[in-house]
């Protein structure tokens, strides 16, 4: 339990490190915009919300961050930092350093 609690928290600080990495002008993926949530053990840990205008807030844990996005070629891009991502019905993976991260759209 408490590995997994480490692993959680590694993972958080590379999300919040990249979060800005996943946030810069939309190129135009419409499927994106909205709010999507990761939840560790049943607890929202994270939520990225992805704007029509190419902006994008990043919450994690209460520390919250914003930035502008792009999207090109599959990947969203942020400040030169590019992150794959896949979005398949109300779930958007981001793939971050061969690391999933599965995220669920907020309704």
């Amino acid at each position: 339990m408490k590995r997994k609690k480490i692993l959680g928290l590694c993972l958080i600080s590379v999300m919040l490190v990249l979060a800005l990495a996943a946030c810069s002008k939309s190129g135009g993926d419409s499927s994106l915009v909205g709010k999507w949530e990761y939840k560790l053990e049943g607890v929202s840990v994270m939520t990225y919300e992805f704007k029509s205008n190419g902006t994008c807030t990043v919450n994690i844990s209460g520390e919250e961050a914003s930035a502008d996005y792009t999207v090109k070629d599959g990947k969203i891009v942020v400040e030169g930092e590019e992150m794959a991502y896949k979005i398949d019905g109300d779930t958007l993976t981001l793939t971050v350093e061969g690391l999933e991260v599965p995220l669920t759209k907020v309704k």
